[in-house]
């Protein structure tokens, strides 16, 4: 992930990798619900996915850091969340209306749930069969 073109890797790679995806994770979805915010409770179903963003992240290394291999398995894993969000954007600039950003807020916060209690439970087997 944090390796130069010559196959070297810094001691601080993998945190500047991860840390400012956190901020980008937080400060997109929360544009999402700014144009959605025409809708009942955007603002915080953005602010909901936000914190869940960040949350799968932490997940993740929570259990590398306790020797489990990194999962980034989804359904809503960073690839997927900006995929969805890709896409409500571009219908939002060709119908804008916030029902697409709305519509993807939504579908994001049930598809970080089930991110959060897959990566949590593959953790949890992982450390409870050492």
């Amino acid at each position: 992930v944090s390796q130069s073109r010559y196959g070297k890797k810094s001691k601080t790679g993998d945190l500047w990798n991860d840390v400012p995806d956190r901020f980008a994770d937080v400060a997109i979805i929360l544009g999402a619900g700014y144009i959605a915010s025409s809708y009942s409770f955007a603002i915080d179903l953005a602010w909901a996915n936000g914190v869940l963003a960040v949350m799968t992240a932490y997940l993740r290394v929570l259990g590398a850091s306790l020797k489990s291999p990194h999962y980034y398995i989804g359904p809503m894993a960073k690839p997927h969340r900006m995929a969805l969000l890709t896409m409500a954007f571009i219908a939002e600039a060709i119908y804008p209306s916030g029902l697409f950003s709305y519509i993807a807020l939504i579908i994001m916060f049930v598809g970080q749930l089930v991110t959060c209690f897959r990566r949590l439970s593959k953790v949890s087997s992982d450390l409870e069969s050492k």
